[in-house]
């Protein structure tokens, strides 16, 4: 009976040691590795295909072949946007996968300069998106994807097409001479809702912003921040104000910019987007207030109770 106790004892004591060894052991968390193209891989779908969930691909400057084709989570950076390319095909470059980060990169001369499909939160940035026979980025049953920085400019039938794609951001792109058909467009979208489009430039285009079927976006950021600029807004700015009713101009057209009878810009900017600021100082009962900023103030609009300001300063210099 003895033996027997014994044996019980020591069998729980290796029972409890298993499990607190168990509950111990840490999950290893892989950490991303740095490919660099062309010094590990000559091509860039060749660094795609080696790379693990979550690496970075950096591409020296140089031409690079596009029907490039992003199927896992990795970010693609380029050295500089200018002389870093990747040159036609269908889609010179096509995402599949989910959190995927695109930045620095020339893409040109293809049918489709970027084409998002079925992915999710996926960031397009600081690219110049040129030349390209139909659309400059195709986003297709994709959502919470982000499109911003970018100079998307002179592509065929539009600049940004959304299809079947919701609460996407677009933000801070110049769009321009999409002019090769009579039915080119600056942004369509197509059974695509909630997605927030501001702050940027709509230049020579043959229809702006025309083309939005069945979709209801959100074509302004509210007041002061605004909307996007039109080239073809032939409204005026002699009023300020969330209602555009107070004196004073603010850089804001008065009456809103209609894109169809279900979209509108509230805000339309009188002026380009140049990454300039607007901050708005209360002064509850007209009293003072001292302003310390790192910024240039281009103008500043009196309202009762309030300061409205314009300022401009490079990126990160913003503040108060």
């Amino acid at each position: 009976m003895k033996r027997k106790t014994v044996s019980g004892i020591m069998l729980t004591i290796l029972l409890i040691t298993i499990v607190a060894f168990a509950v111990d052991i840490q999950p290893v968390i892989s950490e991303s590795t740095t490919i660099t193209v062309p010094d590990d891989y000559e091509t860039i779908q060749e660094a795609i295909n080696h790379a693990n969930e979550g690496d970075i691909i950096f591409v020296r400057n140089g031409t690079y072949d596009g029907n490039v084709v992003v199927n896992k989570t990795l970010s693609l950076i380029g050295e500089d946007k200018i002389n870093t390319a990747i040159v036609g095909g269908e889609n010179v470059l096509s995402i599949t996968a989910p959190n995927v980060q695109v930045c620095g990169f020339t893409i040109v001369i293809g049918e489709t300069g970027i084409y998002i499909h079925s992915a999710d939160n996926n960031t397009i940035s600081d690219c110049n998106i040129i030349g390209n026979s139909l659309v400059g980025i195709a986003i297709e049953e994709s959502h919470c994807n982000i499109i911003a920085n970018n100079l998307i400019d002179w592509n065929g039938l539009a600049g940004i097409s959304l299809r079947l794609s919701h609460n996407n951001t677009i933000v801070q792109n110049t769009i321009a001479n999409s002019t090769m058909y009579r039915s080119s467009i600056g942004i369509a979208t197509f059974y695509s809702n909630n997605s927030v489009i501001y702050h940027n430039n709509f230049i020579n285009n043959v229809w702006a912003p025309n083309g939005h079927l069945e979709s209801f976006n959100h074509w302004d950021n509210g007041y002061p921040s605004g909307g996007n600029y039109w080239d073809h807004y032939t409204g005026a700015d002699n009023y300020s104000g969330p209602y555009q009713n107070e004196t004073g101009s603010d850089g804001i057209g008065d009456t809103p910019y209609r894109i169809d009878p279900e979209n509108y810009d509230g805000y339309p900017l009188m002026n380009l987007w140049t990454g300039t600021h607007m901050v708005d100082v209360l002064l509850p009962g007209g009293g003072e207030a001292t302003v310390e900023s790192n910024v240039t103030i281009t103008r500043a609009v009196a309202r009762e109770n309030a300061l409205h300001f314009e300022t401009s300063g490079p990126p990160g210099s913003i503040g108060w």
